[in-house]
């Protein structure tokens, strides 16, 4: 079973008919173990990316805020390998699987973050960096007069 998806979310995601059709040849039930490789398959394509970035599978409890992006992306190249399963996939679902690709693209190469591996900006002037240094005067008023 996936770490991001279930068959049951995919199933709720295409209907239990459309699963069927998708899944079987006889269209009356939705193959689960079906379900469950495709998931497991698009989950390790997208952990492949996500790991030069990240520790892989991540912890969607730890991590609540990638859990949407991150489930809809797997979800999206899930139902991809099952519209492929008996013929090409339909425009809209290939568009779907690539545009998950291209993100998860994007996060490998460090062109986008997932929002776990944000690094907080500095909220006080104690912190490193922060802080102004000036050079001492090169001149008193002394000097001048």
């Amino acid at each position: 079973m996936g770490n991001y998806l279930t068959n049951a979310d995919v199933i709720t995601r295409v209907g239990n008919k459309t699963a069927a059709e998708l899944t079987t040849d006889s269209g009356s039930t939705p193959d689960t173990a079906l379900i469950d490789q495709y998931i497991d398959e698009a989950e390790g394509e997208i952990d492949s990316y996500l790991s030069r970035r990240t520790k892989v599978p991540i912890d969607l409890v730890a991590h609540p805020e990638v859990a949407a992006p991150l489930r809809g992306k797997v979800m999206a190249v899930v139902i991809y390998m099952m519209q492929s399963r008996r013929s090409d996939a339909p425009d809209d679902v290939r568009k779907q699987r690539d545009d998950a690709i291209d993100w998860a693209t994007k996060i490998s190469e460090g062109k986008a973050l997932l929002p776990a591996t944000l690094t907080p900006a500095p909220t006080t002037s104690d912190e490193p960096g922060a802080k102004w240094k000036s050079s001492p005067p090169n001149a008193s008023r002394e000097t001048i007069v």
